[in-house]
């Protein structure tokens, strides 16, 4: 009897992947089996049924789920068929990756983004990476490939991702993600200048190392129109400033190469504005000789100013530069010529519009002329006469006077012009008058000239009216007059005159009139020549007083007056009393008792009388004390008359004493004992008036103790 063959598989049951071979051995304990099996695959194909002592089949799954081969073995020995076994192969599919995106571009520096799918759910993925010009790109694993990948030169890199799939430990077909990484640019950006005139042009130059880059800027104004963002390989833009102070605009420049944005440069432009001169005065009219004063401004802080000049007909002018034209010009003849200014204003290196400012330069005008005479005497006509050297000319001359009157300022514009003024001293020493000249023509004073005239003054001789005194009865002269001129007879020379008829043999200073009538002198100086203007002076007869006599018009009078009397004479008497002040009034009042004297004068000087006169009057009180003062009682004005008596009574009619003008007086005693202090009377006999009539006078005065 034959054993039954049992089958043995090694192993029962196995994993594969699709597309791989299975590998299962058969065996028995009953040597000499074979084997058979049959298959029944789901979602998988490839397996067959065979015969054999292996099973190697290469099973592919057919879709994405794991399937399986069941294997149906049935051992066969010796014509006997023993128990089948069943042998499961699953086949696990192949996963296939995917890439999105499948390559990639980035710009160095960036980061990958690469995600990783599959037709498998459950995929996993692994990566090697291959870098060419390339840095920071590393082998992983993930879904995801995100790395920062830098160009480490100036051309484009590649970073090859080999990625695998793997699903239950099955590995897809390797796939290759490559990323290409383009280099950032570099560039340089070169303006022609950095600070510009206002309208004029930005202009920058680009380069790079990377062929291809492009440029894109955007820029930033201030102060300034006509900058502007935009792309390119080179950049120019006209910029205009808005106001008075420097603008700017500032570019920022990007490099772009394949897109990728490199290192961004800056550039800023500074826009000046224009400078603006202004000439004050904008033009001028000068003197020949004289400067130019024009102020140059601007609109602008900072400013400079050049210029150049043509001139024609005038010299002096030159090229400069500053803020103040001042140069002398003088005309080359005696023509208007001119100076164009063609001033040009700077500032930051810009210049502005230039301007001309024009200058006139007219010829100064000369005055020729001189006097005949610059010494003169006072009243003479001071003259000169005046030529220009240019028509039209006006001479205008001022004066300067010392110790002289009669110059006066004037003008003229007469060819020529002749001066003639009547000039005098105002003293007796010598005076100038200065005259300055000064031509002018067209506005312009020439060098003025000075003539002085010395003015020498007449000799001033002074007569005065006087009288001669004759005497009224016999007509003889008794006093002349002496004419003086007052001045010496050294230096001078004299003609006198009487009643117009020159004086024969009268030339010294003074002469003695010795008859009434008109006397005239000239007095010449003979050192200058200078003749006085002739003076007069009138000689008048004058009568002498013959007598005086005076009256006191009462004795013992209140008011006791004096009257003089004068006999003959021409009159215009002046009295005198005491030596005081004359008056024209014969009647003196207010006198004193006492001697007087009056002195009677005439205004002719012929007339000189002198005479006393007594005026009588009495003590009103004594005080017999004995200090030496008023002791005794007298009537002391009567002393002219010693034979006038005084009777002096007391109160009750006794006489006390009997006294005369002559002698000591009363001493206030009766009988040698003194009398009380009371009022006393008196009665005086005397004579009186102007017929010395016998008058009796009665009163009374006090004695006090």
């Amino acid at each position: 009897m034959n054993p039954i063959p049992n089958a043995i598989a090694t192993p029962l049951s196995q994993t594969i992947c699709s597309g791989s071979i299975s590998s299962i051995a058969l065996s028995s304990a009953v040597p000499g089996t074979t084997y058979t099996w049959t298959v029944v695959q789901t979602g998988v194909t490839g397996a067959a049924d065979a015969s054999g002592a292996t099973i190697t089949q290469v099973l592919t799954a057919s879709g994405t789920t794991t399937g399986t081969a069941v294997y149906t073995v049935t051992p066969t020995a010796n014509g006997c068929i023993g128990t089948a076994i069943v042998v499961t192969i699953t086949v696990n599919p192949l996963p296939i990756a995917t890439a999105t995106p499948t390559s990639e571009l980035i710009c160095s520096g960036q980061t990958t983004s690469i995600s990783l799918s599959s037709n498998i759910v459950g995929t996993t993925y692994s990566w090697t990476v291959t870098q060419v010009g390339v840095s920071g790109g590393t082998s992983g694993n993930g879904s995801t490939i995100s790395q920062i990948l830098t160009a480490t030169g100036n051309a484009m890199g590649t970073a090859t991702y080999t990625v695998t799939p793997m699903f239950n430990g099955c590995s897809g077909t390797p796939l290759n993600v490559v990323v290409s990484v383009v280099p950032r640019a570099t560039m340089s950006a070169t303006p022609a200048a950095t600070s510009i005139c206002s309208g004029e042009s930005a202009s920058i130059a680009f380069a790079s190392g990377l062929p291809g880059t492009v440029y894109n800027w955007n820029v930033i104004q201030t102060s300034v129109t006509g900058a502007s963002n935009g792309t390119g390989t080179s950049l120019s833009q006209e910029l205009t400033v808005t106001g008075n102070t420097p603008g700017q605009a500032v570019y920022t420049i990007t490099p772009v190469t394949n897109g990728c944005p490199g290192t961004p440069t800056t550039v800023t432009i500074t826009v000046n504005p224009i400078p603006v001169v202004t000439a004050s005065p904008s033009g001028q009219i000068i003197c020949s000789g004289t400067a130019t004063n024009i102020v140059l401004t601007g609109n602008l802080p900072n400013m400079t100013f050049t210029w150049d000049v043509v001139q024609d007909g005038v010299y002096g002018a030159s090229s400069g530069s500053g803020s103040v034209i001042d140069q002398t010009l003088s005309t080359v003849a005696l023509l208007q010529g001119t100076v164009d200014y063609i001033i040009t204003p700077y500032v930051n290196g810009c210049s502005g519009a230039s301007i001309t400012v024009t200058v006139k330069v007219n010829p100064t005008p000369e005055v020729f002329g001189s006097p005949s005479d610059t010494e003169i005497c006072s009243g003479d006509n001071a003259e000169f006469s005046l030529m220009p050297n240019i028509p039209g000319t006006v001479f205008t001359w001022t004066v300067v006077q010392n110790g002289v009157t009669g110059a006066s300022d004037g003008s003229s514009s007469a060819n020529p012009v002749f001066v003639s003024q009547p000039i005098k001293t105002t003293g007796p020493t010598a005076g100038t008058v200065i005259y300055t000249i000064v031509p002018s023509a067209n506005g312009c004073n020439g060098i003025p000239i000075t003539i002085t005239f010395m003015v020498n003054p007449l000799p001033q001789p002074q007569i005065q009216d006087g009288f001669i005194c004759v005497d009224q009865g016999t007509g003889t002269v008794l006093s002349n007059h002496t004419l003086d001129t007052g001045l010496g007879n050294a230096g001078h020379d004299f003609v006198w005159f009487l009643d117009g008829v020159e004086i024969q043999g009268a030339t010294s200073s003074t002469y003695i009139a010795n008859q009434a009538g008109v006397y005239s002198v000239l007095a010449t100086d003979t050192l200058t020549g200078c003749v006085s203007e002739p003076v007069e002076a009138t000689v008048t007869e004058s009568y002498t007083g013959q007598s005086l006599n005076l009256y006191v018009n009462e004795a013992f009078s209140g008011n006791p007056t004096i009257t003089a009397i004068v006999t003959g004479g021409s009159g215009n008497f002046e009295y005198q009393l005491d030596g005081g002040a004359y008056q024209t009034s014969n009647v003196f009042t207010g006198i004193l008792p006492g001697l007087h004297e009056v002195h009677v004068i005439d205004v002719n000087a012929c007339t000189d009388l002198t005479k006393t006169v007594f005026v009588i009057g009495y003590p009103h009180f004594f005080t017999p004390n004995g200090d030496g003062y008023n002791d005794t009682w007298n009537i002391w004005d009567l002393q002219d008359q010693p034979d006038a008596e005084i009777l002096i009574f007391d109160r009750y009619g006794k006489l006390i004493k009997q006294i005369t003008p002559a002698g000591d007086g009363w001493n206030g005693t009766y009988d040698g004992q003194p009398l009380p202090s009371t009022d006393y009377w008196f009665t005086v006999k005397f004579k009186d008036g102007v017929n010395r009539e016998q008058r009796i006078f009665k009163s009374h005065f006090s004695m006090k103790r």
